[in-house]
């Protein structure tokens, strides 16, 4: 009977370890299971706020190539503006010019040819006085000089008044 006892009490023991053993092994089965499950949801968080991260980065070099290109844009049509603008100006500047000097030209010949005329009215004037004297010299006295330089006076008014 104390083998029947000792028997009963080794199976119970016996059972007791392996329950013991089974829940210790299944304890670190679950702890280990829970590690490996913890630390894949770590690394998917992991790999989310990476994924965030890159898209993140992407997303400022994209904008930022964007702005670039815009400013290279901008700073493109701002040049060929400038450049016609100013190519508007120097036209208009040379047009100006050349109106002027077209007009400086014309007042020049017209200034000419009133001087001309001028001479050539002064130049018809003293010799038609000249003649006049001449004449009033050789043919007769003071009263004919008085009636010719009336004559003159009317003449050179008459000449005046052409101009």
């Amino acid at each position: 009977m104390l083998e029947c006892w000792v028997e009963t009490k080794f199976a119970e023991v016996k059972r007791g370890l392996v329950a013991e053993v089974t829940a210790e092994i299944n304890d670190t089965i679950e702890a280990r299971l829970v590690k490996v499950v913890q630390d894949k949801i770590q690394e998917k968080r992991d790999d989310g706020s990476l994924k965030r991260e890159m898209t993140h980065d992407i997303a400022e070099s994209v904008t930022s190539q964007v702005d670039d290109q815009v400013n290279s844009w901008m700073v493109d049509i701002v040049h060929r503006k400038v450049g016609e603008e100013t190519t508007k100006s120097d036209m208009a500047s040379d047009i100006v010019g050349r109106v002027h000097v077209t007009m400086e030209s014309r007042l020049d010949k017209m200034v000419g040819s009133k001087i001309k005329e001028k001479y050539a009215a002064d130049d018809i004037v003293g010799r038609v006085q000249l003649q006049v004297e001449a004449r009033l010299d050789d043919s007769a006295g003071s009263k004919m000089k008085e009636n010719y330089a009336e004559g003159d006076i009317l003449l050179r008014k008459i000449l005046d008044d052409t101009k």
